[in-house]
């Protein structure tokens, strides 16, 4: 029978096959192995359900990328959310099993490549988001342990000449000086205009 489950808790059964049901429509599906498995994330675009029958998807060997994300007085950070970019592309890599642990580490498994790593750390910690770029991925790998600072806070507003607010503008910042932009998830103005955009200390253009 069909497994009823949301879509992000389904599982392989011991001959890897799956099933699931969904409402009528287009989905994109990421098939993404267990932890521990040298395999990159399978991703499937376009699917039509209605029903459908994805076959047998084929998963790639990659290598294992491990990490360590501390904070002030080498505590380690759990639940910080690694994401990846292609370093000249920006083309986001589809990972698993990309949130630290209780001790702060975290293991991915990429391609062979130029990567970006970036940091989106827990918003109660008050720690900065944080990036490692330009990382040479063409084996098993080690990143060097990212030493998460304090945040402060850039807030304030955009408005248009008729002194409306708004919203969803793009604040991109820079290192002063350079060309060099700083990873800001969340740096979009709210439908109020504001924006609050936590920062690590530093001058920025």
């Amino acid at each position: 029978a069909a497994e009823r489950a949301r879509p992000d808790e389904v599982r392989t059964d011991a001959a890897g096959a799956f099933s699931i049901y969904l409402p009528v429509g287009t989905y994109d599906v990421n098939v993404e192995p267990p932890s521990g498995v040298n395999e990159l994330v399978g991703h499937l675009n376009s699917i039509a359900v209605g029903p459908a029958d994805v076959g047998t998807v084929t998963l790639a060997a990659g290598f294992p990328v491990s990490g360590r994300v501390v904070g002030p007085g080498s505590v380690p950070v759990e639940h910080a959310n690694v994401n990846v970019v292609d370093s000249a592309t920006r083309v986001a890599q589809h990972i698993a099993n990309d949130a630290t642990g209780a001790d702060g580490r975290f293991t991915v498994v990429l391609p062979a490549g130029t990567f970006d790593f970036q940091y989106a750390l827990p918003a109660c910690g008050g720690l900065a988001p944080a990036e490692q770029a330009d990382r040479v991925i063409a084996g098993t790998t080690t990143l060097p342990t990212l030493a998460a600072v304090v945040g402060v806070h850039l807030t304030g507003s955009v408005v248009d000449t008729g002194s409306l607010p708004v919203p969803s503008v793009d604040l991109d910042l820079y290192t002063a000086g350079t060309a060099n932009k700083l990873y800001t998830p969340n740096d979009r103005t709210a439908t109020d205009g504001t924006y609050d955009v936590l920062i690590p200390p530093g001058s920025w253009d």
